[in-house]
């Protein structure tokens, strides 16, 4: 094979591990990347997947980096190919700023620039704002796919400031190219929301981040339903909890198949209770924050944005083979499954791509949490139970031993479940309570056996198997022993168990344990007697 027939995938794998050698300030070898620009010039072919590495960039608007006068040439020698220009706190090195650089060279490539993104962490040395450098008349950036600006005022020193700086022009690059299909803003001052409208036609994908001009509910689903062609919307903290109109009649169905919403549970009960969701919709991800504006209303708050999604599952999901769960998060994962493939540790089992997935978080108080929020995640998964083939919990040092009692009721119902990960202490003592034969003998899961299908369980990390350190909580390697026969002798046998710190124990279908640490505990009492093995007696 030729040298100038290498996959591009290769090459722009080349492109980037050179141009970010050159992003660490310490290293002053310009080498790596003339010879990067240098392979610019085999083919056309190379040159176009050189231009398009966004990682060159960076180095690019310093006037005073060695390859500086490559730049000119390189720009020139690739028209008219489109190219990507990417801007970050990476641009400059600690101490420099180069901005008038940047702002130059990224007016002056407008008419190319097909992705295009800016994330200035300092002001331009002269030129006093961004949008002056940029062309604003129409049709003036006819390349521009996707534009990605972000401003956070907090570098200006200026929070929630609404100048020159951080304010969209009239044509922005985003209004002034006729075929953007991704606009991400971020901190971006916006006088009229409504401008999105003329993207109506091609923008696939937006992502709103903090403005700090917002709108209502209301007002959203009025530019929303001007943009029919949306797959993805990501929504975080764009509400203006503060203008409501509960009497509105106006309604949407999203046709998105990604929607995100992080604002706070007012404005998340307010809009959702505006919008359905399509059955193409194949994430949703919904995090409700705590606003002590509205804190006499927030149990109500809270149960609304519940009952909305409920309302949602019922729209978009189908199967929910496994479910994450905390004390105010839920995730609900539809993606079937395939055969398990075990690590060194984990026994997560294998997921096939295909991807449903479905999830709520609630940043509220303790007291709303444990009243309202936790039971009301439970009764959201519950008619899901019966199809249910992961379990997994998080941070259930949280739970209060109600909330566990609550769980593990939940869990009961889950017949289907082959694989539980994240098991605390509190959650392996109501297992062995359930599923371990009593004092007298008598077994209460011999007829029907609980969790028929259990395969291997996956311990959290404070919890050690046999011995451990002074944080840790241990479970004795008899008692371990002792559940996994149980198990075998009601033909339920698990195949697998770990944790987080040790090594996986496996499990015959005898019910016996066949891990490096049992053998290494074993060898230690024949070979040295006193010293004790890693799992301990």
């Amino acid at each position: 094979m030729s040298f100038a027939s290498l996959p591009f995938e290769l090459l722009a794998r080349i492109c980037r591990i050179n141009a970010y050698k050159q992003c660490n300030p310490s290293l002053d070898i310009p080498g790596p990347l003339r010879d990067t620009i240098s392979a610019s010039q085999v083919c056309h072919s190379w040159r176009s997947g050189i231009i398009s590495a966004p990682e060159l960039w960076r180095v690019f608007i310093n006037p005073y980096h060695p390859c500086a006068q490559w730049r000119d040439l390189l720009l020139k020698r690739s028209e008219p190919l489109s190219i990507e220009f990417m801007d970050s706190c990476f641009s400059c090195e600690a101490g420099q700023r180069h901005y008038d650089t940047h702002l130059e060279m990224q007016s002056g490539m407008h008419m190319r620039l097909r992705k295009y993104k800016f994330q200035p962490y300092c002001r331009a040395e002269s030129i006093p704002s961004h949008s002056s450098a940029w062309p604003s008349e129409p049709n003036s950036w006819p390349e521009l796919q996707h534009l990605r600006l972000l401003f956070d005022a907090a570098y200006f020193g200026r929070h929630g400031a609404r100048d020159d700086s951080l304010s969209l022009p009239d044509n922005f690059p985003g209004l002034a190219t006729p075929i953007l299909e991704h606009l991400n803003l971020a901190y971006c001052y916006m006088s009229d929301w409504h401008r999105l409208v003329t993207m109506g036609r091609t923008l696939t994908i937006l992502r709103i981040f903090w403005p700090p001009s917002s709108l209502c509910p209301d007002r959203w689903i009025e530019v929303l339903r001007d943009l029919p062609h949306l797959k993805t919307l990501r929504l975080i903290k764009a509400m203006d909890t503060h203008c409501n109109h509960p009497h509105s009649s106006n309604r949407l169905t999203l046709g998105v198949k990604e929607f995100c919403l992080y604002d706070f549970v007012h404005a998340c009960t307010s809009f959702c209770s505006r919008i359905n969701l399509s059955q193409e919709c194949c994430q949703t991800d919904i995090t409700c924050w705590r606003d002590l504006a509205f804190e006499a209303t927030v149990k109500d708050d809270a149960k609304n944005v519940l009952f909305h999604m409920e309302r949602f599952l019922s729209q978009i999901v189908v199967d929910a083979p496994r479910i994450i769960i905390s004390h105010s998060f839920l995730q609900i994962d539809g993606r079937p499954l395939g055969p398990p493939s075990y690590s060194h540790r984990k026994c997560q089992p294998l997921i096939t791509d295909y991807s449903t997935k479905f999830s709520v978080e609630f940043s509220l108080s303790e007291a709303v949490v444990e009243a309202i929020v936790f039971p009301g995640l439970l009764d959201l998964v519950r008619p899901l139970s019966s199809i249910t083939e992961i379990i997994e919990t998080q941070h259930t040092e949280y739970l209060i031993p109600e909330a566990c009692d609550l769980l593990f009721e939940f869990l009961v119902q889950c017949q289907s479940v082959c694989f539980m990960q994240g098991v605390s202490y509190s959650w392996w003592k109501r297992l062995c309570s359930r599923l371990l034969p009593a004092v007298d003998g008598a077994m209460s899961d011999t007829t029907k056996p609980l969790f028929p299908k259990l395969r291997a369980l996956g311990f959290e990390h404070r919890v050690f198997i046999g011995e451990g350190p002074g944080w840790a909580v241990i479970i004795p390697f008899d008692d371990l022993k002792a559940f996994c026969k149980h198990r075998a002798s009601i033909g339920a046998p698990l195949e697998r168990i770990s944790m987080v710190h040790q090594d996986a124990f496996e499990i015959n279908s005898s019910g016996d344990i066949d891990s490096n640490l049992f053998e290494e505990e074993e060898a230690g009492e024949d070979g040295e007697g006193e010293k004790a093995g890693p799992v301990g007696q």
